[in-house]
């Protein structure tokens, strides 16, 4: 019977080979007659559906690939189920790679039960682009959020194992990915390229209420890009521009069209701009990189082309022809080539400001240390005066000795290109390391420089401290006792103390901190008949500690 139904649509599936996948025969709902189904290819050829759908006439009714997709989406698997029980009349390889996925679908949730999250087609086959010969792409993301006596890369090995003995009792074409939860989500979060070309394409035959949001979220642009993948959206480029020449024309036009695409938006991204929709990247070409004379006017207009190209092609009121084609790979190959050179000549201007700035903070900090304890130098010799004077008082831990040395030879390294952006990011750190140490020290030597500025004294069973500073005296009521509070009076000509008022001891540091170091205490008659009218008339002065 199939055979015979096989040879009444010969003519129709000879006409559209490319866009019919596979023709099967099932029951209708009553059970008493036999319908004909043809699934259509309308992701790959939607164009050329109309003319089939009317070749087929009442022949055959058309179920498309996208409703097929969208079953799955719905977890409508019965409607599945049915469609590769029935009867095949005619196919493709698309009735076995989808029997063959449910099959797995079943074998791993038996063994894996509970851990298994989604599991995903994806590549050729989800893009209705695939070839008989196409391999089954199948991604299967697992939890491993309580795993605690292995390490993640144990339970990866070991999950793979099971995974790809199943896949193999199944299918030869199978070719399986796992990834476990935490490190799918790092890679969702980091604009993974693999992950977000899965997430554009990828059909689940198996979600558990993961895949199908963030498939959701990457449309809505909300899954942002972080510095790596700026660095793998430049790269694509250049891996994708590798496999144009052995590709088919439609493919080549879409490879060529992100080949030049993903190094634009990833430039775009590096200036601090928000990845892009395709149709306003030309727009922002021009805004930042052309009308900065970084670019020439051109680039724009290429990218601008093959977007046009590729959307014409797309909906088939263009043909790729030869002389097109080679037009535009050795235009892809220019552009990714330029847009690079464009992209390492912003991150070496970048690199650059950012030695700038770790210099100024290194030499304003060996300014300040050396200011602090009274030695001078001019800006030629403040490397090895700051090294010297350090290593003999020792102020600082040797460790900073070799940080300053390289930070000096810094200008020199990035001239050669020597310096890369994970150098900077460690000195970064480092610097900021150095300016706290830097700060500690001046402080401390600053503060310690004040105490000639203060008198202790005693009363009762305590004993206080008297800070003259400047025309104020700070006065700490019990050194053993924080919570006794601090008092403040202006002094007077006489050294007599006038009205106190309450201070803290926070007050008295920033005092420390701004005074002049000249003069230093000096204690009168007055003021100690001052204290003594504060504290009582037992107030002793200490002249010593």
């Amino acid at each position: 019977m199939a055979k015979k139904l096989k040879n009444q649509f010969k003519s129709i599936i000879s006409s559209f080979k490319n866009e019919i996948l596979s023709i099967v025969q099932s029951k209708a709902d009553n059970g008493a007659k036999k319908i004909t189904i043809t699934i259509a290819n309308d992701l790959a050829y939607p164009k050329n559906m109309p003319a089939l759908k009317k070749k087929m006439g009442d022949k055959s009714s058309i179920l498309y690939l996208s409703d097929i997709w969208q079953a799955f989406f719905n977890n409508k698997f019965q409607i599945i189920e049915d469609l590769v029980a029935s009867e095949i009349v005619y196919d493709a390889g698309f009735i076995p790679v989808i029997k063959n996925c449910l099959k797995l679908r079943i074998g791993v949730q038996e063994r894996l039960q509970n851990y298994l999250i989604s599991m995903v087609l994806f590549g050729s086959w989800a893009r209705g682009r695939a070839v008989k010969e196409s391999d089954i792409d199948i991604a299967f993301v697992i939890d491993d959020t309580d795993v605690q006596k292995k390490t993640r890369l144990e339970i990866k090995d070991k999950l793979m194992k099971v995974i790809t003995g199943i896949s193999a009792e199944i299918s030869k074409d199978f070719n399986v990915q796992v990834y476990l939860l935490t490190q799918f989500w790092e890679w969702v979060r980091d604009a993974n390229p693999v992950i977000f070309t899965m997430l554009r394409d990828g059909v689940p035959v198996y979600d558990r209420g993961l895949f199908s949001p963030w498939k959701l979220l990457l449309k809505m642009g909300k899954i942002k890009p972080t510095p790596e993948a700026i660095e793998s959206f430049m790269s694509s480029g250049k891996l994708l521009l590798g496999v144009v020449d052995n590709t088919m024309s439609d493919l080549i036009v879409e490879k060529l069209y992100y080949a030049m695409l993903n190094p634009a938006q990833s430039a775009l991204m590096f200036v601090g701009v928000a990845p892009p929709v395709y149709t306003e990247t030309p727009i922002l070409l021009r805004r930042y990189f052309v009308k900065k004379k970084l670019l020439d006017a051109k680039y724009a207009k290429w990218l601008e082309d093959i977007i046009k190209i590729r959307k014409r092609v797309e909906h088939n009121s263009q043909k790729v022809t030869g002389k097109m084609l080679d037009i535009q790979i050795k235009r892809a190959k220019e552009f990714s080539m330029v847009l690079l050179t464009m992209f390492e000549k912003l991150k070496h201007e970048s690199i650059g400001e950012k030695i700038k700035e770790i210099d100024f903070i290194f030499r304003k900090g060996m300014q300040d240390v050396l200011k602090s304890i009274g030695v001078k130098s001019t800006k030629e010799r403040l490397v090895s005066k700051f090294l010297s004077e350090v290593k003999d008082r020792e102020l600082m831990p040797a460790s900073y000795s070799h940080v300053v040395q390289y930070v000096n030879t810094l200008k020199d390294d990035y001239k050669r290109g020597l310096v890369t952006q994970d150098d900077v990011n460690k000195l970064e750190k480092e610097a900021h390391d150095f300016i706290e140490t830097v700060i500690n020290i001046v402080k401390a030597r600053e503060q310690k420089g004040t105490d000639k500025f203060k008198v202790k004294f005693k009363y009762d069973d305590k004993t206080g401290e008297v800070w003259f500073l400047g025309k104020t005296a700070y006065i700490i009521k019990d050194l053993s006792d924080p919570s006794a509070g601090v008092l403040k009076a202006k002094i007077k000509k006489d050294g007599a103390l006038g009205k106190t008022m309450e201070a803290s001891l926070k007050h008295l540091d920033k005092k420390r901190e701004n005074v002049s170091m000249e003069g230093e205490a000096t204690v009168k008659e007055k003021t100690i008949s001052s204290l003594k009218k504060i504290f009582g008339t037992k107030v002793e002065i200490v002249l010593s500690d």
